[in-house]
């Protein structure tokens, strides 16, 4: 279920959404419109790679430099109409993976924006327009590859030393 953040007539105020059968390619269907007539609607989807570590961490969302609420996956705010700095992050021991843009609400319409964590608390992480791919894949590999080779060199040697003595 996506949450639409400000509608009952009040920005702030969470708004449920069915979307259980909702492919994610479909735009979010609102509820009937009880909001101010000239807002609009900031979607965020916000995703991760499956081999980062980030999953366990929300992510951090703020709006024009106010935290909200924000999780994995497709996020909804009513906004009034305007440009909005959305900036989102990761926050564990220390902030990573930010990612900020200035984002063009219209009224009465829907605006989507994609976030995706990095791979490696020293990339940042991708925002754009369009579905976005994780930064820093090389990075996490050869982090990942170094210690492998390293036991890989480690048994070969150990069995090569086995088979001559």
């Amino acid at each position: 279920m996506t949450q639409v953040h400000g509608g009952g007539g009040t920005l702030g105020t969470p708004v449920p959404v069915e979307d259980a059968q909702r492919p994610r390619s479909e735009p979010v269907r609102l509820p009937p419109q009880p909001w101010p007539p000239r807002a609009g609607v900031l979607i965020v989807q916000a995703t991760y790679h499956w081999l980062a570590m980030f999953m366990i961490v929300p992510p951090s969302l703020t709006l024009n430099g106010h935290p909200v609420g924000a999780r994995w996956g497709q996020n909804a705010y009513l906004l009034p109409p305007g440009d909005h700095h959305v900036e989102l992050s990761i926050r564990g021991l220390f902030r990573v993976g930010t990612a900020a843009a200035v984002v063009p609400v219209r009224s009465g319409q829907q605006t989507v924006v994609h976030y995706a964590t990095p791979m490696t608390a020293f990339s940042p992480g991708a925002m754009g327009p369009t579905p976005q791919r994780s930064r820093g894949v090389a990075g996490y590999l050869a982090l990942l590859g170094i210690p492998l080779g390293a036991v890989l060199v480690l048994l070969v040697i150990l069995v090569v030393a086995a088979v001559v003595s």
